[in-house]
């Protein structure tokens, strides 16, 4: 919000603006109203209250981003293998379907879930270890085979 002042001179008049102090003259935003006019002494000031002080605006300041720590490349590259086999394995028809999880760390890869037959669970393992990014694939597929 913008505060603005305005001042008011008398130029072509020959009074002050002390003159105007007794004279009924008076400044809404320097005096106090009375509450009632009952009480009033005639003659007397009414109490000035003094003026309130303007907001002060605080001098804006460009805020500086806190220092972010990089991130791991070895977390990165984890994410991009896992994201490599996952897609291998939906690309096969045979696994598609199995929906297996896929974790990597330090790019051993670590395949859960449950294949058919040991067949599937080996085709898994094949397909993501032939991966680019993939060092080793641990299995932890159980082997469930399909109810007729």
């Amino acid at each position: 919000m913008v505060v603005g002042l305005a001042v008011i001179g008398l130029p072509a008049c020959d009074r002050n603006a002390g003159d105007f102090e007794g004279g009924g003259f008076s400044s809404a935003k320097n005096v106090a109203p009375p509450s009632s006019n009952q009480g009033a002494v005639p003659g007397k000031q009414p109490e000035v209250v003094p003026p309130r002080s303007a907001p002060t605006l605080a001098t804006p300041t460009l805020a500086t981003p806190a220092p972010t720590a990089a991130p791991d490349p070895g977390a990165v590259q984890d994410a991009a293998v896992t994201a490599k086999v996952t897609y291998a394995l939906i690309a096969e028809p045979d696994l598609k379907a199995l929906g297996m999880d896929v974790r990597t760390s330090s790019g051993v890869v670590t395949l859960s879930g449950v294949a058919d037959s040991e067949s599937t669970r080996e085709k898994a393992v094949e397909v993501a270890r032939h991966v680019e990014g993939v060092r080793a694939v641990q299995s932890a597929v159980s082997i469930e085979p399909e109810r007729k």
